[in-house]
């Protein structure tokens, strides 16, 4: 009976292995989308000063007319 232990240990093995792989892979997804929204995040504010500074810079021109 120790041939079935043994694969036993071994399947109960590979399947750790294959989790701590999966866990690995499901973190630097994480770090991913974290990247990203802050990317996306930063992005928006910029947009947002650039709409800001063009509605100041056609209302100085309509001035100036």
């Amino acid at each position: 009976m120790p041939a079935p232990l043994n694969s036993e240990r071994e399947d109960q093995r590979d399947a750790a292995a294959r989790l701590v792989q999966a866990l690995a892979q499901l973190a630097e997804q994480r770090d991913a989308l974290i990247w990203h929204r802050q990317k996306s995040r930063q992005l928006t504010d910029q947009s947002g000063s650039l709409v800001s500074a063009s509605q100041l810079l056609r209302e100085k021109i309509e001035e100036s007319w």
